[in-house]
Parts: C-alpha cells; structure tokens; sequence
C-alpha cells in the first residue's frame, strides 16, 4: 500500500505539469490571435502642378485722403459738416469771416472804375493833339511845296531878264539903244531879283514851320506815354480786385474730392491760420483703397505690376478681395531689405475702411512635380514623412523633401516615385512598427482588398454544408 503511494506521486505531478504547460501555451496563443491591426486607407503617388504662392500683410490705406488747413488767417464764422459726413467735390465746408475784404473789393473796384476813366481822357487827348499835330505838318508840307514852286518861277523869271538886261546895255554901249531903255532893263533885273530873294526867304519860312509842326510830334509821345501810365493803373487796379477776390475764394474752404467727413478740429469762432500743425478736416476717400505692404526682396521680384491677387480682410468677410498691383517701389529698405508694393482695391460698397489688416496673396508659378494633400505629411522634428506599408504588413515612416508648401497642397521630392502607395488616413496616431491593416484605396480604380475578403467569406457561408459519407457516419456514431 505505501508503495503504490510513493509511485503515483511522481505521476501526479507530471500531469499537473504538464496542465499547467498547455494552459499556458493556449493563452500565450490566444494574446496572438487577440493583437489588434489598425485600419488604413491608401493611395497612389502622382505627378501634378502646384501654383507657388506669395503671402504678406498689409494695411488699408485710402488712395486719396486730404487735409485740409486754411490758407489765410482768419476766424471761422461757420462750419457745415460733422463727423461721418458724405460730402461731394466743391461743397462748402467751412465760411470764414469777410467783412474786411469786402470793403476792399469795393475799393479796388472805385480804383479801376477811375483808372479806366483815366485812361479813356489820355486816349482821347492823345487823338486830339494827332489830329492837330498831323494837320500842321500836312500844312507846312504845303508851304514848302508852294515856296518851292515860287523859287523855281522866280529864278527862271531872274535868268530871262538878267539876259535882257545884258543884251540892252551891250546895244547902249554900241549907242543902238537909249539911256531909258538902259535904265528900264536894269530896273527889271533888280525886280526880279528882288523876287528870286523874296520867294527863297518864304520857302526858308517854310521850311522852319514845317520843322516846328514836326517837333510838336513829340508831344503825340507824351500823351502816348500818358495812355500808357493809366493803362498801368488800370491793369494794377484790375490785378488789386483779383488778388482780393482770390482772398476771398480762401475764405470759403470747399471739399476738393468725394468722400467721407473723418476729422473736424474746428468750431465757430475759433481763429485758422496757414501755419497750423493739425488739419481743421480730413477727408477720405474710400472709394478705391491701396493695401501697402512690405515684401522681402527673395519673394518681391516674383510679383508683376497689373497682376491680380486675392486680398483677405478677416474683419469684413471670409471670401476674398480682388486686388491689382498698382505700384512696385524700385527701392529697398536699408535696414529690413524689403520693398513697398501698392496694391489697389475697388470698394465700390463701402465695406472696407482705411487702416484695416489685410492679407495678399499673389501666384507667381506653376511648379510640377508629385503633389499631395498637405495633411498626409507628418512632420516629426522639423522634417517631413509619409507613411507606408511594409511587406510584414507594418507601418513605416519615409523622409521626404517638401519644395513648397501651400494651404492644402505639397510638392514634395526625395526617395519616392509616381504609383508608389502611401498611406492617407489611419496613421496620425501610428507609429513605426505599428500593425496595420488596409481597408481600401482612395483611387476609385481598384478595389478594397477588404471588401474582397469579404465577398469571399459571404460566398463561403453561401455554399451548401458538405454531405457526409456512410463510413464518416459510421466512425462519428462509434466515437459517440
């Protein structure tokens, strides 16, 4: 009896060994079998365009916005306008006082009134003493005309009696002829040339009045010059009225542009002067507005005067602006090294306001290559990945090289190649070594390898049981 105890408790312990060891190996098998796989999606690489864009910020600024200050002193007798006016080109925004230069405008205009009397007398006075003037010396003209004639009648008169006169005293000589005939010849020459020196006195007569009416023309210059002094007047009178009425235009401060009242800094009675530091009102002008903006020089020579870009104001609306580039200032920044691009707006509704934020973005290239969806890059360190499925059915992170990078979009370059499969959904939370499963592809050309496998597995359940031989019933009973 006692040796058949010690036999069996050898026995005993090999089996509950042995228990222990196949229980063991069955939950170390059932822990396999439970690991879990994580479902993924995937999808082929491809070549594609992406357009590079420039991004920067920038200020509202309206392109026309006007100061507006007195150009004289003067008090302000009104102002029309308030803050937050629409007001028009030419309206009438502030009056200053005018009494003084009214009454000079009234003085300046008796001066012109006077001035053009003046000058109407020296017209006339210069008229009257030409008319005189040039009546004398037609007069004198005349008499040295007929003096002349006389001369000449007398001189030809004195040659025929001189003549005479020679041929009777030769034939008295001779005793042909007698002493009164002598004396009657001699006294015709001395007549006659009496004549000749009387005619050429009067043409000397003459002569000296007609210089005389010609030196009276001298007088013509003075009233000339008479004319011209109250001429002078009257233009500086005429000039004295303009200067005033300028003065006056001043008094009266109109608006030069249409656009909104966005300053007034000033009130009835306060006194206005060219010098002042601060504008009396500031006039803006919405209509068209110019985002100003700093651009680094690697981006600047990128973008194009006349091109047309998107202009983001997140304060008004989510969609976007269309904006032109006006200008581009062919000058850098010393100290920041950018340059300042003017881009203009049309805010034709008034939505958008002077000094709001802004946000420009400008394609300036279409850059090819493979392009994926941004959100299927990891970045892990500062460096890009994607994710793919290796043979043992695990997850593994590849490096890439990102070219540009966009708002949904990547090119990207590196170790990879056009079809070559990545995964897209299912990794955010993986990591390499991780097990997974796919569940499908997002390009619609092929199929899911599970859903696959499950047609398969339906069409086995589909398939009727296998019949059963005789003998295979015949040893199931004897099992039994």
């Amino acid at each position: 009896m006692k040796k058949y105890k010690a036999n069996t408790i050898p026995a005993f312990i090999l089996i509950i060994f042995a228990f222990v060891f196949c229980c063991g190996c069955q939950k170390k098998e059932e822990v396999k079998i439970e690991k879990k796989k994580n479902l993924i999606r995937l999808s082929r690489l491809k070549e594609g365009k992406i357009d590079k864009e420039i991004t920067f910020t920038g200020t509202l600024i309206s392109k026309n916005e006007v100061s507006l200050i007195s150009k004289i002193a003067g008090r302000v007798e009104a102002v029309y306008v308030e803050e937050g006016d629409k007001v028009s080109k030419g309206q009438l925004l502030i009056k200053l006082e005018d009494k003084e230069m009214m009454a000079q405008l009234e003085q300046a205009e008796a001066a012109l009134q006077m001035a053009g009397a003046q000058t109407a007398q020296a017209r006339s006075n210069y008229g009257l003493t030409t008319a005189t003037t040039n009546t004398q010396v037609d007069f004198a003209k005349q008499g040295i005309d007929q003096a002349s004639e006389v001369v000449e009648q007398a001189k030809y008169n004195f040659q025929n009696i001189k003549l005479d006169y020679g041929r009777t005293k030769n034939l008295y000589d001779r005793g042909a002829v007698s002493k009164q005939s002598l004396d009657k010849a001699k006294t015709s020459f001395n007549v006659a040339k009496s004549q000749v020196e009387a005619a050429q006195s009067r043409l000397r007569q003459a002569r000296e009045s007609y210089n005389l009416a010609r030196a009276n023309t001298n007088l013509q210059a003075v009233k000339r010059d008479s004319i011209a002094v109250a001429v002078a007047g009257a233009g500086q009178a005429g000039a004295n009225i303009d200067y005033i009425e300028t003065l006056l235009s001043y008094t009266r401060i109109r608006s030069p542009i249409n656009g909104v009242v966005t300053w007034r800094n000033t009130e009835p009675g306060q006194l206005l002067a060219p010098g002042d530091k601060k504008s009396a009102i500031l006039i803006t002008d919405n209509s068209i507005l110019h985002v100003e903006a700093d651009v680094p020089e690697s981006e600047v020579f990128g973008l194009r005067e006349g091109e047309k870009g998107e202009i983001f104001v997140d304060s008004v609306s989510s969609k976007p602006f269309i904006g032109k580039i006006k200008t581009i200032i062919p000058s850098a920044d010393p100290g920041s090294r950018t340059f300042r691009v003017k881009i203009a707006i049309p805010n034709k509704k008034g939505v958008l306001k002077n000094g709001m934020s802004a946000t420009a973005k400008f394609g300036t290239a279409k850059m090819k290559g493979i392009v994926v969806p941004r959100h299927w890059l990891m970045q892990i360190e500062g460096e890009y990945y994607l994710s793919i499925v290796t043979p043992e059915k695990t997850l593994k992170r590849k490096k890439v090289e990102v070219d540009y990078i966009s708002e949904e979009n990547a090119l990207i370059s590196g170790k990879i190649k056009p079809d070559e499969e990545v995964i897209t959904t299912g990794q955010e939370m993986l990591k390499d070594g991780d097990p997974v499963e796919v569940s499908g592809y997002d390009d619609e050309e092929k199929k899911s390898p599970r859903a696959s496998a499950g047609k398969e597995k339906a069409d086995e359940k589909s398939e009727p049981p296998p019949s059963i031989e005789p003998e295979e019933m015949k040893k199931k009973s004897d099992l039994q």
